[in-house]
């Protein structure tokens, strides 16, 4: 038994010593048929077990045997494998070349299609050139002048840019406070996670109902942005019937005149839009401008969440006109918000905000042209103002009655040239020369903001002269009014953009330049003095009156027409336009805006109770009559 596990473990070792070996099988051929095959096949091998050594029996030969049989077998296998995969690898390569030579056939064939269409027709690739380089641009779409990034449109990112992020997180951490942390989940179940552009909601709100009872209504759908003819989309609020109970309550507190009343009903419905922009007033005027801001986001918040899902912001092509009276609260809302926005420094988010409450009515019923260019400049976005008076035709004077924007248009020009290190300021000049020629009194009136003395220009024939003083035709007077008023408006707004050493050197000596060398009967004088007489000749327009009203000009609200500040100047509806026939929406009778929809509505409520009670009496004077006759 030690004899045959001697062997038994020499073999084990001469096998382990081939397969460990770099020597070809052909150099072990000296050892026996089993020997070799064992070679072929060293995975066959087992290892050595001290268990079979000891219990190992029977005949030598015996076990030889059965070594061999165990060992031939799956070297049997391992050939048999071997040989199907080298008819596997043949079939493949066979299969691979008819592919190849079939490609090789259809290229040619394709070549040989192709040579004879260049032949006949001439060259294919010429031909379709410029299609190829159509094709590989890709189609832009250019942003329309009213078009809004919507990103643009948040404050807090504007002013995390200008102050860092960390300045402004300790600022807001220092607002808000230690509040309860159950205040931002009972906001996301109240459906606060939704994206919102105009205002982000704020932790310290009440909860918002699933329903406030506003929402938005299609009149007319909006053209596609791959139509030829763009139609733009006509869309109003609506109001519920509970919405509207609430609103008929809240005209009962306008009218007690106490805002006690208001701030109750607040209290009770807090996302109530008139009740929002009658408290926001109040707050201001009370001095606390974070409260009366936060109102105003509440109500944009609201108007946001109910958009109707084709009313696009950013494409400028949604209207909401502002005669319907339901509209009116969302423009409100908006001139308010660009207010406040504009006490924060974030000039860019202005410009942004107003060019939407611009596109959402064509008449500008809240004025925003007045401030559109200020905003503009201030947000460094020349370029813009500059292509906005190329596309809207300055130049023919198409943009007339807008003193604003011929001042602008040149300080654009000016600070342009100071980038490109201009120093001769052609353009600039010449601007800022038509604009003084076409609006004088601009000239001494920036002066006297800026508590500056120039007696060459005040006392110049040019800058002094007083055209209706000098007439008694009442459109002149009303059209010398409105420009006066357009340009005060415009110093009060934009004096400190003058204030820079670099731009008041350059208007002085402009103004000082035409005071000495322009002749009062200057032919182009005389034209200019035409065009200024005949731009307001019914006075100045409502909707500028309005603006002048909203955006707390309080010191110019004397100056405006009789017949503006004839009309209500409720916080929540001031200055509505009148009716027009056949219109209930309008505002300056009882049966338009409102406070005409309002008292619609009582009359309504009221006929209806006379009727049902009328209805009553009847039925008791025929109960009468049938008791008589029995």
């Amino acid at each position: 038994m030690a004899a045959r596990a001697a062997r038994k473990i020499l073999k084990e070792r001469e096998i382990l010593q081939a397969a460990s070996s770099t020597e070809t099988p052909k150099q072990h051929q000296s050892g026996s048929e089993s020997e070799s095959e064992e070679v072929e096949a060293p995975f066959a091998a087992r290892k050595p077990n001290a268990f079979e050594m000891l219990m190992a029996a029977g005949d030598d030969g015996q076990e030889e045997e059965e070594e061999e049989q165990e060992q031939a077998q799956p070297v049997q296998v391992q050939k048999a494998e071997n040989s199907s995969k080298k008819k596997q690898k043949k079939k493949n390569k066979k299969k691979k070349e008819k592919e190849e030579t079939a490609e090789v056939d259809d290229f040619s064939d394709f070549e040989r299609a192709l040579k004879e269409v260049d032949d006949k027709f001439g060259k294919a690739e010429e031909a379709q050139q410029p299609l190829q380089q159509q094709q590989l641009q890709p189609k832009e779409h250019k942003r329309g002048i009213l078009d809004i990034d919507l990103k643009l449109l948040d404050a807090d990112a504007e002013m995390r840019k200008l102050f860092g992020s960390k300045i402004m997180q300790e600022a807001q951490a220092e607002l808000r406070g230690k509040r309860n942390m159950n205040v931002r989940r009972r906001q996301l179940a109240a459906g606060f996670d939704g994206k919102t552009y105009l205002v982000k909601p704020r932790e310290q709100w009440p909860r918002i109902p699933s329903k406030v009872g506003i929402s938005m209504n299609m009149l007319q759908a909006p053209s596609k942005v791959s139509d030829p003819e763009q139609v733009p989309g006509y869309f109003e609020f609506g109001f519920s019937p509970a919405y509207s109970e609430i609103q008929m309550m809240f005209q009962q507190c306008v009218n007690t005149h106490d805002p006690g009343t208001i701030n109750n009903l607040l209290n009770a419905y807090p996302f109530h839009i008139d009740a929002l922009l009658q408290c926001s007033e109040v707050a201001k005027h009370n001095g606390d401008i974070n409260t009366a801001a936060e109102y105003i986001e509440r109500a944009l918040f609201v108007f946001e969440r109910a958009f109707h899902p084709l009313f696009n912001m950013a494409l400028a092509n949604s209207i909401l006109p502002y005669s319907y009276a339901e509209n009116r609260a969302f423009f409100l809302a908006l001139s308010r918000h660009i207010g406040f926005v504009s006490r924060k420094g974030c000039w860019r988010t202005c410009l942004e905000l107003s060019k939407l409450l611009f596109s959402l009515d064509p008449e500008d019923p809240l004025g925003a042209l007045q401030m559109m260019d200020w905003f503009a400049i201030k947000a460094g976005e020349r370029s813009w103002v500059k292509r906005c008076w190329q596309e809207w035709g300055g130049d023919q004077g198409a943009i007339e009655g807008l003193p604003n924007w011929s001042f602008s248009i040149a300080l654009a020009e000016f600070e342009e040239e100071i980038d490109l290190k201009n120093e001769n300021h052609e353009v600039s000049t010449k601007r800022l020369e038509e604009a003084m020629k076409q609006y004088p009194e601009m000239v001494p009136l920036l002066l006297t903001k800026l508590t500056l003395t120039d007696p060459t220009v005040t006392n110049s024939s040019l800058f002094s002269a007083n055209t209706s003083s000098s007439t008694n035709d009442e459109s002149i007077v009303k059209s010398t009014e409105a420009i006066r008023l357009l340009l005060q408006l415009y110093v009060d707004r934009c004096h400190h953009l003058w204030k820079e050493p670099t731009a008041l050197a350059w208007f002085r000596s402009t103004a000082t330049r035409l005071a000495t060398t322009t002749s009062s009967k200057d032919a182009e004088l005389e034209s200019f003095e035409q065009k200024r007489n005949s731009m307001y000749p019914v006075g100045l327009q409502l909707n500028v009156s309005r603006h002048i009203y909203v955006s707390d000009f309080a010191h110019l609200v004397p100056f405006l027409p009789e017949e503006a500040r004839a009309l209500p100047l409720n916080a929540f509806d001031p200055m509505p336009p009148p009716a027009e026939e056949g219109d209930d929406e309008g505002g300056n009778d009882e049966s338009g805006g409102v406070m005409g929809w309002i008292m619609q509505r009582l009359q309504q409520l009221v006929g209806a109770d006379r009727q049902a009670a009328a209805e009553e009496d009847e039925t008791d004077e025929d109960e009468d009559v049938d008791d008589t006759v029995d």
